[in-house]
């Protein structure tokens, strides 16, 4: 071949390779937008707009997502970038090991004594318990909340919550710090948005907080109130109380000495 014929070649294979680029990988990777997004409070960043609602928006950054309410932004900004996201590695399916049934009575006697307590109802806390660990007491989430209620250690620490797994405590300081959330904020949605989110993100916006996790979280535990508020909840066996002089309660379901009082 003579160097003029490998030239023309040369050209036409840059011309297919450019022409599969600009046609095919566009189709091989979603393409995204890239926006400068002005804050009121003066800051600046940029982002992929992933989704929007009607009164928020949720960016993509690195490292992460941001939400921010529209009354948040001065003004956004395409910045004429467009992003191909690397393609995702097939995540390796693990086989796991069948779980026994977990009974979702085991923890009744509990849950009625302390909702009680706290003026709540038990079909309530229930349906926390279900929507934060599905009655495992063992359960450490991918932020470090830990056993029925989830409780960050922090709060934990806070409530007074010193054996975290116990369902015993977990469930009092749970039960607690949920009381004390519908206190501040006087709305069920708005008690159960700080229990997920933390009480500063409520004041942070107002009301509820515009993440989807929440959002999911609310509903689920309202769903899951109004199922068990349709079945009864009760003590099926006696319960006996003993307090301390430090005020710490303990539960039985026999009675284990003279200090023992049988609850009614």
């Amino acid at each position: 071949m003579t160097i003029k014929g490998k030239a023309r070649l040369l050209v036409a294979i840059i011309l297919a390779l450019s022409f599969y680029y600009y046609t095919k990988v566009p189709g091989l990777y979603a393409q995204e937008r890239e926006y400068k997004v002005m804050l009121n409070n003066g800051n600046t960043f940029y982002g992929v707009l992933v989704d929007k609602n009607e009164d928020s928006y949720i960016f993509r950054v690195k490292g992460g997502e941001l939400n921010f309410y529209q009354s948040e932004i001065k003004d956004i900004i395409p910045t004429g970038k467009t992003i191909y996201p690397r393609a995702k590695k097939t995540p390796v399916v693990k086989v796991r090991k069948k779980e026994t049934p977990r009974n979702i009575t085991n923890f009744d006697e509990l849950i009625v004594y302390f909702a009680k307590k706290n003026n709540l109802e038990p079909a309530l806390i229930k349906a926390v318990i279900k929507a934060e660990s599905d009655f495992d007491q063992y359960c450490v989430s991918n932020k470090g909340a830990k056993g029925l209620m989830q409780l960050m250690p922090n709060t934990a620490e806070c409530l007074g919550v010193f054996d975290i797994y116990s369902p015993h405590q977990n469930i009092e300081g749970g039960t607690r710090y949920l009381a004390e959330q519908l206190r501040n904020f006087g709305d069920i949605k708005l008690a159960l948005a700080a229990y997920n989110a933390g009480p500063e993100a409520v004041r942070k916006y107002n009301g509820i907080p515009p993440f989807r996790e929440t959002k999911k979280y609310i509903t689920a535990v309202l769903t899951y109130w109004q199922y068990y508020a349709n079945r009864s909840i009760s003590i099926q066996k006696p319960l006996f109380i003993y307090t301390d002089e430090k005020g710490n309660i303990f539960l039985s379901d026999m009675s284990k000495g003279p200090k023992y009082r049988k609850l009614q």
